[in-house]
């Protein structure tokens, strides 16, 4: 079977944005990875995420070169069925990235109607989890009430970043909307992009440097995560990165965080580009997500290849850095575990910590190499 020639992915928002967090980061690391094999097209926005001013450096309504993709960057507010429809007819294959955006449930109206001939498939990035589908419930549950009465699943095919989330598609819109899928794991960005060495002081007993960094919102979990900190005893420095996503639950962290005891010395330091994280991880020794949901959780990976030690909820596919030795998976029903891992870490000194430092880096070098290896998108693509 010959390759596609011509892809289109359809995604909300691309660089040079960043606040968008995992299915931005997503499409970069696999046309970073791909780019050469196949000729990969995005159709964008031309603002990013939360921001209406548009980007600059770059031309709307045309194709950008951009690595090793082309970029459209669409200057109007809303994606018109109009023009989803010139657009999508002129490739073999469309990837819709998240099925509640704009674009995806018009392109699958259209595709419904016949009125578009390339290949659909939809990814859902991580909208199935049980943490997500938590959030906003009810419009969800509208959204996917009407994608069955209306057939949108009809002659598309999905893209699973693993098992666990085809699992959950199933259990929430059933066998019949899935007719055929692949498991294509997210793939990591670049291992060799990363070279720079920790800027961490040797590790002392009795002291932490915890970062969590993330969008601000209720999926992401930060309340949770001040609670846990603010239990723990010893000298804890916990910085705090990220898009202030949702208002009133960043107001609600405030006020938790302006009830922290003394030894807690707590700073938000804003919504940082992709390009930095990896640099701001080396800084800490325990990168602290108890996130209700992740489809992949890119962000986890990038701790790992700084050799910042993950302490993660079981609500993510990372469970086995358990075995691994290289970071904590607790239960968010359990926040005392939480609170009894994380002091096991202000514990450590330089030498109790280092082996599980460096176990993450050598397990996110092979989850790289593995990963493209043995890739789904081929499948897809091909």
């Amino acid at each position: 079977m010959e390759k596609v020639k011509k892809i289109l992915i359809v995604n909300a928002y691309y660089y040079p944005g960043f606040r968008s967090g995992g299915p931005q980061q997503s499409i970069m690391n696999l046309v970073e990875v791909f780019g050469k094999q196949y000729q990969f097209y995005i159709l964008t926005h031309n603002h990013d995420f939360g921001v209406n001013e548009p980007y600059e450096g770059v031309q709307f309504d045309k194709w950008n070169e951009v690595g090793d993709a082309k970029v459209f960057y669409y200057s109007k507010n809303r994606f018109s069925v109009g023009f989803l429809k010139q657009m999508v007819n002129k490739f073999e294959l469309v990837y819709l990235c998240e099925p509640y955006q704009e674009h995806s449930y018009k392109v699958l109206f259209l595709k419904r109607l016949n009125f578009v001939k390339p290949r659909i498939v939809l990814a859902p990035m991580g909208c199935f989890s049980k943490g997500a589908l938590s959030i906003k419930a009810v419009k969800k549950n509208i959204y996917w009430k009407f994608f069955q009465w209306l057939r949108l699943y009809r002659g598309i095919e999905w893209s699973f970043s693993s098992e666990m989330e085809h699992k959950e598609s199933v259990e929430q819109i059933g066998n019949k909307c899935i007719e055929k899928y692949y498991i294509a794991e997210d793939l990591p960005r670049k291992y060799e992009d990363y070279h720079l060495e920790r800027s961490v002081a040797g590790k002392k007993a009795g002291e932490l440097k915890v970062v969590f960094l993330s969008r601000i919102c209720e999926m992401k979990n930060l309340l949770y995560a001040i609670n846990v900190i603010c239990a723990l005893k010893g000298n804890v420095v916990f910085d705090i990165y990220g898009t202030v996503e949702d208002e009133s639950y960043w107001d609600q962290c405030k006020q938790e965080l302006k009830k922290c005891p003394s030894n807690i010395r707590f700073c938000f330091a804003g919504a940082v580009e992709s390009k930095r994280v990896y640099e701001i991880f080396l800084g800490y020794d325990v990168f602290f997500l108890p996130t209700k949901g992740e489809n992949f959780g890119h962000v986890i990976y990038e701790a790992m290849v700084a050799g910042c030690i993950p302490v993660i909820s079981d609500k993510t596919s990372w469970g086995d850095i358990i075995s691994r030795k290289c970071g904590s998976v607790l239960s968010l029903e359990k926040k005392e575990e939480f609170v009894k891992n994380m002091q096991e870490y202000v514990d450590m000194d330089e030498i109790q910590i280092r082996e599980r430092r460096e176990n993450a880096m050598n397990y996110a070098k092979e989850k790289y190499l593995g990963g493209v290896k043995i890739s789904g998108y081929r499948n897809i693509f091909n």
